[in-house]
């Protein structure tokens, strides 16, 4: 099989290409990412910027891939226009210039699609309606609706795959968890700072394993669903506030017997989505798949990810 990962040296993209090797026999990989970018030594790169509409051209006219993942994009930009370029211009950049179309379209969305729903609707299924709260929802509803305007004129099979918060072992601090992790494997280090500044602690969040999502994306890959369009939640079903997950990543560093943390008046409060919790039946039942790795391993497994990068000074 033939498949090629857009995204692939990313948080993800790493996690989901072992995933891949593991699971997919006689798997002929191909990732495409920015130059410069890490990939196993058995796995034919593409370096490409998918906001250059021609540098794509090039290298993807007469490739036929089984399966096309698109991975590409940020979750913090500072614009909206820098979330269109970079989530739904490289998206369309990959549809438009895979010559010939692949067999089907795997395409990473987000949760934030969903925005702040009330409690009615908890827990999130695939069927709630879109009202993205964030520049990033909007731009992964823009995402989708370009994805499948596509994948139809095309007639590609679309698979849409919407995690919840991920975290694991390589991922940037950007979001919360690696964030609080990397400022304490420092403390732990250096001894200081020993006050730990913080946003919002009260808005809980449904915390999903990047291992769990790339055995997701991994399961339709193999999968034989014969929908042409299909939806899936990535998610536990339960959620945890801020503060708990302070207080159990504290238990996993040699902190200073001073430290402290330092809640920021302008964050207390500041999230427009108070809790969200995620429903992945969908998954289970179409799939097979189940969340198999827990949160305190998740928070371990960043912990001893972020101690090794401090003490090595080194990236994932």
């Amino acid at each position: 099989m033939k498949i090629l990962a857009a995204g692939g040296a990313g948080f993800l993209g790493r996690h989901l290409c072992r995933k891949l090797y593991e699971a997919v026999p006689d798997l002929e990989l191909t990732v495409l990412d920015l130059p410069g970018k890490k990939v196993p030594e058995e796995t034919e790169f593409l370096p490409c910027d998918l906001t250059e509409i021609a540098d794509s051209k090039d290298l993807l006219r007469d490739r036929f891939f089984d399966v096309a993942i698109q991975m590409v994009g940020v979750i913090k930009a500072n614009s909206s226009l820098e979330y269109h370029r970079l989530n739904v211009e490289t998206t369309g950049n990959l549809l438009e210039n895979l010559d010939p179309p692949p067999g089907r379209l795997i395409l990473l969305s987000s949760s934030a699609v969903y925005g702040a729903p009330t409690p009615d609707w908890w827990p999130v299924n695939e069927k709630c309606p879109f009202d993205p709260v964030s520049g990033y929802g909007k731009s992964s509803v823009e995402r989708e609706t370009l994805a499948l305007e596509l994948c139809r004129r095309r007639n590609v099979y679309l698979a849409v795959v919407r995690p919840f918060n991920m975290i694991g072992p390589g991922q940037d601090p950007v979001m919360m968890v690696p964030a609080f992790a990397k400022k304490m494997a420092s403390m732990e280090k250096m001894g200081y700072p020993t006050v730990m500044e913080v946003g919002d602690l009260d808005s809980r969040r449904d915390f999903i394993d990047v291992r769990d999502v790339a055995d997701l994306i991994a399961g339709i890959v193999t999968s034989d669903v014969k929908e042409r369009i299909v939806y899936f939640n990535a998610a536990t079903g339960t959620t945890y506030p801020g503060r708990w997950i302070l207080e159990r990543l504290k238990e996993k560093f040699r902190l200073p017997e001073s430290f402290s943390v330092k809640e920021s008046s302008f964050g207390k409060g500041g999230s427009v989505v108070r809790d969200l919790p995620g429903d992945s039946s969908s998954a289970k039942r179409l799939l097979g798949w189940n969340v198999s790795i827990p949160l305190e391993q998740s928070l371990g497994d960043v912990s001893e990810d972020w101690r090794r990068r401090i003490l090595l000074n080194s990236d994932p």
